[in-house]
């Protein structure tokens, strides 16, 4: 993890420590899913959606920067069963899960229609313009102090009742090769910060309850300096709020869309007892 620390995860800090992001470990389950088609089946992934259901965090990925502290390594494993699991461990005896989900895949799938329409829709009521950096900046006081690599936000506008927003999110600086991962961790981090110029708060996804994704488009997004974020908020209370995210490009084809994306509120002290990656 020495590389990824320096080249962007340094970047990604909640409440003075470094975590691994989230959707980082949703990545994950996208990309076996992915290598289990093409390897294992001997499946082109061009016309294929990728499904991720329940996908849940059970705990933090604390990651500490220090040569003093013993590696530990996080395991991606798929079974036949579609069965996703990602634990860490430093020897078979000692492992500590992280997330958990379960995918599928197939030909396009028939949902797209649907989410899609539903987004223009929303994205079509977002008039009013949102101060990125004052966000950014409102953020780090709470507790999110995001890095340059994470601060990809670079244009928001809000719908005047506070329930949708859509942003455009910076490709230009994006720190790794477009073979390094299915999605940018960085790139669906900043995704979901579009529900931040919403609700100024400090949470932290818990769960996403079904992920779409399109392979197919993963070339098109790695030649364009930027792409979108749209962010339909479902519900909200004072613990939780549960939101649709959409990552598409500048001319609206959609690459992925999380549906009942679950952030909760994180503390100062949440992340006390948490594996951590030395």
């Amino acid at each position: 993890h020495k590389r990824i620390l320096k080249e962007w995860l340094s970047g990604h800090v909640v409440h003075g420590e470094i975590l691994l992001p989230g959707v980082a470990m949703m990545e994950m389950a996208l990309a076996v899913s992915i290598q289990s088609m093409v390897k294992g089946k001997g499946t082109s992934s061009s016309s294929t959606t990728v499904v991720v259901e329940g996908f849940s965090i059970s705990a933090p990925v604390v990651v500490k920067d220090d040569d003093n502290e013993e590696m530990v390594t996080l395991h991606c494993t798929l079974d036949e069963e579609g069965s996703v699991n990602i634990y860490s461990s430093k020897s078979m005896d000692d492992a500590h899960a992280f997330a958990e989900s379960r995918v599928e895949d197939g030909k396009e799938n028939s949902e797209w229609n649907n989410v899609e329409r539903n987004t223009r829709a929303c994205s079509i009521t977002c008039t009013e313009s949102v101060d990125v950096k004052a966000m950014y900046s409102t953020m780090a006081k709470k507790g999110l102090e995001y890095g340059a690599p994470f601060r990809l936000i670079e244009e928001a506008w809000a719908s005047v009742d506070g329930l949708n927003c859509t942003s455009i999110i910076n490709l230009k600086n994006d720190y790794e090769a477009c073979d390094k991962y299915e999605i940018s961790p960085a790139v669906l981090d900043a995704a979901l910060h579009t529900c931040f110029c919403l609700k100024s708060e400090s949470r932290v996804p818990v769960a996403i309850d079904k992920v779409m994704y399109r392979p197919a488009l993963k070339g098109e997004i790695a030649e364009l300096d930027s792409c979108r974020s749209v962010v339909t908020t479902i519900s909200s209370d004072a613990s939780m709020t549960v939101f649709d995210c959409a990552i598409t490009t500048p001319s609206g084809a959609m690459m992925l869309h999380m549906g009942g994306i679950h952030v909760r509120v994180f503390g100062a002290n949440a992340s006390s007892k948490p594996q951590q990656l030395g």
